[in-house]
């Protein structure tokens, strides 16, 4: 040491490890990881960094009209009037602009008494599906349009006229939990005639829509 120069001091930093372990912060962070994994926010936010950005803006995109299709396909389904079910259909372009639409019921010149309407063997006699409807009014090839229906996805009665129309995409909402019992098996052997028949289809969440 010069003389006249002051002694260095070498400062006293705390223990960083003592202080973070007694401060609680690191059972914070362990607790705060562990729940955005529990969450799949961690799962989420690797697939969204990985995935291809103009994709999924088309992806969006897409969606949005999906569910604006959907709600025109539910408009058109209160003009039924079926006291059971209304179905409503729409028929759409690959330019997104309008080619057909339908809802259940009976055909042009039959009467739809409310004796018919409430009788279940005649009404189901009689009446022509909504989806079958927007098909036969449709005033052109419908080769690679998309079908909306509401208030779920087609019959399997139905999806073989969809599939020998030539439509390509099918869209509906997921079948609600009331109307599971009647319909589920039919619409899952709808489904399976789109896939064995190259016919892409999905279902969008009925709250995300109403």
């Amino acid at each position: 040491m010069f003389p006249g120069s002051r002694p260095q001091v070498t400062p006293a930093f705390p223990d960083v490890s003592a202080f973070l372990r007694d401060s609680g912060l690191v059972s914070i962070a362990d607790s705060l990881a562990t729940r955005v994994a529990n969450s799949g926010l961690a799962a989420w936010l690797k697939t969204f960094l990985q995935t291809d950005p103009d994709l999924e803006l088309a992806r969006l995109k897409q969606e949005r009209w999906d569910r604006y299709f959907l709600k025109v396909a539910q408009a058109v389904s209160t003009a039924s009037k079926d006291p059971s079910t209304k179905v409503g259909a729409v028929i759409v372009r690959p330019d997104r602009t309008m080619a057909s639409f339908g809802y259940n019921g009976f055909p042009r010149g039959i009467a739809d008494t409310d004796e018919r309407l409430n009788n279940r063997e005649v009404k189901y006699d009689l009446v022509v599906h909504g989806e079958i409807n927007a098909i036969l009014t449709a005033r052109e090839p419908l080769h690679g349009y998309t079908l909306y229906t509401w208030p779920f996805i087609t019959c399997k009665r139905c999806s073989l006229h969809v599939i020998q129309a030539g439509i390509k995409r099918v869209v509906a909402p997921e079948l609600p939990e009331h109307l599971k019992d009647r319909w589920a098996a039919s619409v899952r052997d709808a489904g399976q005639l789109y896939d064995e028949a190259g016919v892409s289809w999905a279902l969008i969440d009925t709250t995300e829509v109403e």
